[in-house]
């Protein structure tokens, strides 16, 4: 029989815009869903927006003048490198989540999301980012039973025959 585990309140309220007013921000992942929708918020909050994809094909973002779309890739050091000089706070996003891409192409996918984050972090170290946030799945939790996944949950693995 599992522990009840109790939900947490959630924040209520906008974030406040006068942080992110003039601050430079570099966001990974930006032509996915959280990524994008990310970007579209801090731009509008006034932050001075980096989206870091790999290609600027199918983006639909809407950003202002003073957000730009830097080509690169997490894979490779040097891009993030470039797009992280004065930035105040990076967001990490950038990963495989298609889940049967994921298990079809492991290597790929230890390369990106793994690889990738030890990437954006050494070239954030190295830039001296004062704000780093690394945004993650529930799918790290695997397979759960109780709705809705919080952090305390025990990770059950979830492993196939290769």
């Amino acid at each position: 029989m599992g522990r009840e585990v109790q939900s947490r309140e959630m924040p209520t309220g906008s974030p406040d815009a006068s942080f992110w007013k003039g601050k430079t921000v570099l966001v990974t992942g930006t032509t996915g869903f959280a990524g994008g929708h990310l970007a579209e918020l801090l731009n509008g909050l006034g932050a001075e927006v980096r989206c870091f994809v790999r290609s600027p094909h199918g983006m639909t973002l809407h950003l202002g003048p003073k957000s730009k779309t830097v080509v690169g890739d997490v894979q490779d050091y040097q891009s993030l490198f470039e797009a992280l000089k004065d930035v105040d706070v990076a967001f990490h996003l950038a990963a495989t989540t298609i889940i049967p891409e994921t298990r079809a192409k492991v290597f790929n996918t230890f390369a990106v999301n793994s690889l990738g984050t030890l990437n954006f972090l050494m070239a954030a170290r190295e830039r001296r980012v004062k704000k780093m946030v690394y945004v993650s799945t529930c799918h790290v939790y695997g397979k759960q039973d109780h709705m809705p996944i919080n952090e305390e949950q025990p990770r059950i693995v979830v492993c196939r025959d290769v």
